[in-house]
């Protein structure tokens, strides 16, 4: 290795879960990784800060779930629901989600990503901060060399493999000539709040008639304090009902509303509010070429129902660190089966959960939803499922589905 270049068997780029996650399975396979990120860690990231019971899933399987409970992450026992209309509806994991774990968790990513990036650290990666890439050699559909500066001195890695976990941010993706056009995302900004009076251990979401088609949220942290947060989809429907709403207000009016709606004489702000882009155009674009794979939000993975992405991104990391650990052994390589496999597992969720949010999260149909959710036991349990990515898309045509859907009485089961 002479000054300014890198030699390594895997480059990972980007220390959030998915590339945190890729890093650290493969080097408990014995792969030489080095992850690097633009970023000093800890650092602060934009986001609502929920994991779900199968982020908590994905986090077991990682092996960093003691690890992301020990670092004071929030238990959250089930959802709450609440129509423009007010139509409300109360929903425990433990008894939608049989066989998964019973919680999700809250913890801010300022902490969350370092915990999972020292995990990576731990398993036998290196890591390297305040690495920007900014472009690639190809060799056709190789990249043979990336080029980029670390604390402003140029630096040239020369990798076998590279892994790309660079969350929304779409520049390297574009270079590899894989996205023609920016797709539509989902538009959200969120802020830290203290003084909320005893928040109940449950994620809320609240769908009011001025953030349609989205909705705002209130995610528990110890403490009195809370992630609140508003998020709009961006498309022909969502200019339709709401067009070019200015998020930042919009957060405004729901934290002052929700604050009276407390019986709180108003919620503190704990710093700046925050916007950000959620991408959730999975498969809109190839996610592997001939030595190089894209996880988590760099490939569009994010839950178009719920614009969760941290659980597809740890899973995506796990299967694409499995892909990289089997190629390499055997000189073989395996990017088609890793898009395969990561479009078997998620596009047929992405298909049901992308038609259903479309549908139904509007003024006119979200309240008679919520009703029919609050006297339906299986057709809770199947839109849990289907939300959470734990059910197919054809389940909506469970005979027993489009009965309890469409039936305006209430079934005993």
């Amino acid at each position: 290795m002479t000054e300014g270049q890198v030699r390594a068997e895997i480059l990972v780029v980007g220390a959030g879960p998915g590339g945190a996650a890729t890093a650290s399975r493969l080097a408990q396979a014995g792969h030489d990784v080095l992850l690097v990120d633009r970023a000093e860690f800890p650092r602060d990231k934009t986001c609502g800060d929920g994991l779900t019971p199968r982020c908590v899933d994905a986090l077991a399987q990682m092996g960093a779930l003691g690890a992301v409970m020990a670092a004071g992450a929030k238990k959250v026992t089930g959802v709450r629901m609440v129509g423009p209309r007010g139509e409300t509806v109360s929903l425990d994991f433990a008894d939608f989600l049989p066989g998964r774990p019973p919680y999700g968790l809250v913890l801010e990513r300022h902490t969350l990503d370092d915990v999972l990036r020292q995990h990576a650290v731990r398993a036998g990666a290196c890591y390297l901060s305040n690495v920007k890439i900014e472009t690639f050699t190809l060799a056709g559909d190789r990249i043979t060399a990336a080029h980029g500066t670390s604390n402003g001195a140029p630096l040239t890695f020369h990798p076998d493999a590279v892994v790309l976990a660079t969350g929304a941010s779409n520049r390297l993706v574009k270079h590899l000539g894989l996205m023609k056009k920016m797709p539509a995302t989902v538009r959200a900004v969120r802020g830290y709040y203290q003084g909320l009076v005893d928040p109940d251990p449950v994620f809320d979401f609240y769908f009011h008639d001025y953030l349609m088609p989205g909705y705002g949220w209130i995610f528990p942290l110890a403490g009195g304090r809370a992630n609140v947060g508003v998020g709009v989809w961006s498309g022909w429907w969502a200019q339709l009902l709401n067009p070019k709403p200015p998020l930042p207000r919009l957060l405004d009016r729901f934290v002052q509303e929700q604050s009276a709606d407390g019986g709180s004489p108003g919620w503190q702000p704990l710093g700046p509010t925050k916007g950000y882009p959620i991408r959730t155009d999975f498969p809109s674009h190839r996610i592997a070429g001939e030595n190089w794979l894209l996880v988590g939000e760099s490939a569009g993975l994010v839950n178009p129902a719920t614009g969760e992405g941290i659980d597809l991104a740890v899973e995506s990391g796990l299967l694409a660190a499995d892909t990289l650990s089997r190629s390499l052994k055997q000189s073989k390589w395996r990017g088609g089966a890793y898009q395969r496999r990561v479009w078997l597992r998620f596009a047929p969720q992405f298909s049901g959960t992308r038609v259903f949010a479309t549908i139904v999260i509007n003024p006119i149909l979200m309240d008679y939803t919520i009703w029919q959710m609050s006297h339906h036991r299986f057709l809770t349990r199947a839109t849990m499922r289907l939300a959470l990515g734990y059910a197919p898309p054809w389940l909506t045509l469970h005979p027993l589905f489009l009965l309890q859907f469409f039936l305006p009485l209430p079934t005993p089961f």
